[in-house]
């Protein structure tokens, strides 16, 4: 479950009844959420018919027994689909999440969603610009995507939380993002990161220190153009939060060197902490960094800049410094679950 549907939940539960429906391979217990399950077997011949049934019988039963009044899905897939359907046949109000795009989202995944666009009342998205990014792609017509209720309601984040000491820096460079196949190695940007910092070593006669945090795929890795074992260190997928505060903590800067995004909690988590921070302009990144006052932003799929940028703060301390500490006091001006919560209340009222 996505971090912040899961903290959404919990700011939620004491004030509005939830419940929520998951695949059975999601055994999870959440105090005062009462929660149901549909069977997913494997893809076999029967298994998409089983799951279709369960989720309607699931489906009907939550709205019948539970009388529930508002539907909230966050991922558009076919069951999500089948969930709006229902949900829109019994008369109860139908909300889309979505969370972010690719710029070459599979055609399947897009059916769906454009599946869940028609059957919803309300759509939510965490960046101003998705709209016109997602009607790129969408077999939908412009006009009519157009004229559906988008709403904009921003990522939040947990600012005592995310607050941890100082500690020497260790590495040059972190990077946070699951890079396991080809598509997900394209869409962060990790070729670009990689290109950057051999730029960065045959100007600066240097060997970067850059940590990777993140699931990973070391034979894809490999074959990367300019890649150097010899600057990389890979962590892979880390559950414990306050070790992945540690790695942020002992980097000098973070690096978000995407394609495409939505509104990027790694980004968000390292403003938070103080980190200086170099991200590409993608998504909603424009909405966390103001360029060269709250972070350095820079062109996607563009090495030399990224480059340029790694120089100038890897060179300069203090503007180091002064870049996360503004970083810092703009997430906690203008993204607290205080002020996201006050607009989600708000609008769910209206709803």
């Amino acid at each position: 479950m996505e971090k912040y549907v899961f903290n959404l939940i919990h700011k939620l539960k004491g004030k509005h009844k939830i419940v929520l429906l998951l695949p059975d391979k999601y055994n999870i217990d959440i105090p005062q959420v009462k929660i149901y399950n549909f069977l997913n077997p494997p893809k076999k011949i029967s298994g998409p018919l089983i799951t279709f049934l369960s989720l309607m019988f699931q489906t009907i039963r939550i709205l019948t027994k539970e009388k529930i009044e508002v539907i909230s899905t966050w991922i558009p897939s076919a069951s999500s689909s089948i969930v709006h359907l229902i949900s829109r046949s019994l008369h109860r109000k139908v909300l889309t999440n979505i969370r972010g795009v690719y710029e070459k989202e599979s055609r399947l995944y897009l059916l769906f969603a454009d599946l869940n666009l028609i059957f919803s009342d309300k759509i939510i998205i965490n960046s101003r610009d998705f709209v016109e990014r997602y009607i790129a792609q969408s077999f939908l017509p412009g006009n009519y995507l157009r004229g559906k209720e988008w709403v904009y309601i921003p990522n939040a984040i947990n600012f005592n939380y995310w607050n941890a000491p100082d500690e020497e820096k260790i590495y040059d460079l972190v990077f946070v993002g699951y890079i396991h196949n080809p598509p997900r190695i394209i869409n962060k940007g990790f070729d670009t990161l990689v290109k950057a910092v051999h730029i960065v070593q045959c100007r600066e006669a240097t060997n970067l220190n850059v940590l990777v945090i993140g699931e990973y795929d070391w034979p894809l890795i490999q074959k990367l153009e300019n890649f150097n074992a010899n600057n990389f260190k890979f962590v892979g997928h880390i559950k414990n939060r306050r070790q992945i505060m540690q790695y942020l903590k002992q980097s000098k800067i973070f690096v978000l060197s995407s394609r495409t995004e939505g509104m990027p909690n790694a980004l968000m988590e390292a403003l938070t902490l103080g980190c200086s921070c170099i991200a590409t302009k993608v998504g909603a990144v424009q909405e966390l960094i103001e360029n060269e006052k709250t972070g350095v932003l820079i062109p996607p799929n563009d090495p030399e800049s990224l480059a340029l940028a790694i120089i100038k703060l890897i060179r300069d301390e203090n503007y180091r410094r002064k870049l996360g500490q503004d970083g810092r006091e703009f997430m906690k001006k203008s993204f607290s679950w205080e002020q996201t919560m006050r607009t989600i209340e708000y609008f769910y009222k209206k709803v």
